[in-house]
């Protein structure tokens, strides 16, 4: 039998055939199943698209204006009398070198412990609360710590944390990132209030994420919660004014003698509640 050719009419009219029988088998079927009594099928409606409620954000208000009376003016507080206030941050500022967050740590064990601080005044025994991003915990802080005479049933730390020994067949574990603001600052707030801690610690600062521009919401955050911030920066040369007194320290502590302390606070406080610049 000779094949038809690709022009052949017959094979046209035959694919014509095919393509309008496949348009109209729907309509004969819905029609045969009318007459036959039987519903129509129903075609469930598509749920509508649900969309994720957003988070209502925090007014902010801007300042407003005060005028305070002697009455409003309150006592200012001490973590170490004359250097260290609660509900502020302090800034120790060290030369590279000189062993400041040995001395943030040395503070710790003495809170944390309820020991004399360094200059042999008293202290009030306290939670401690670390972060430090740069240090090991286990290798590092603890190690230190105990050797400094801390309780450390007071110290908390606020690290990723270490890495599960597993075998080499399995799962890899999820990666986990540094303390940074302001993404953890609510986070932290949360903290603060379940821990009560004395004294707050971030060493160093550089290492924070955003701390530059939230520097005043630490601010803000130690008042609101009265607790005692020490963060850690590294100067770029000596200061100009030298420990007074050496033999206020003991003899372990003097590579501290360039560390100077000053504090920073929030503008909205009815007085000025900062120390003076001390050395440390």
């Amino acid at each position: 039998m000779p094949s038809r050719s690709h022009n052949d009419p017959f094979e046209l009219f035959d694919e014509t055939f095919q393509s309008l029988l496949s348009e109209l088998e729907p309509g004969l079927d819905r029609e045969l199943d009318r007459l036959r009594g039987k519903p129509a099928p129903t075609t469930k409606p598509k749920p509508a698209p649900t969309t994720k409620p957003q988070p209502a954000r925090p007014t902010v208000h801007p300042p407003k204006l005060f005028v305070y009376t002697p009455d409003d003016a309150l006592p200012q507080q001490w973590l170490w009398p004359g250097r260290i206030p609660l509900a502020a941050l302090t800034l120790l500022d060290a030369a590279p070198g000189c062993g400041a967050s040995l001395f943030a740590l040395t503070l710790a064990a003495c809170v944390s412990g309820g020991s004399p601080l360094p200059d042999g005044a008293p202290s009030t025994k306290g939670p401690v609360l670390v972060i430090a991003p740069h240090d090991s915990p286990c290798r590092t802080l603890v190690p230190r710590l105990l050797a400094a005479g801390a309780d450390l049933s007071n110290v908390s730390f606020l690290a990723t944390p270490r890495p599960p020994s597993t075998s080499p067949s399995s799962d890899p574990p999820a990666p986990h990132r540094s303390f940074s603001l302001p993404q953890d600052l609510d986070y932290l707030r949360n903290i603060i209030n379940a821990r009560k801690p004395s004294l707050v610690i971030l060493d160093p600062l550089v290492a924070i994420p955003g701390h530059r521009q939230h520097l005043l919401a630490l601010a803000h955050l130690a008042q609101h919660t009265n607790c005692a911030s020490l963060l850690t920066r590294s100067l770029s040369q000596l200061p100009a004014d030298p420990l007074h007194s050496p033999g206020l320290l003991p003899p372990f502590l003097t590579p501290f003698a360039v560390a100077s302390c000053s504090c920073l606070i929030p503008p909205t406080n009815a007085r000025p509640c900062c120390s003076p610049s001390n050395t440390a």
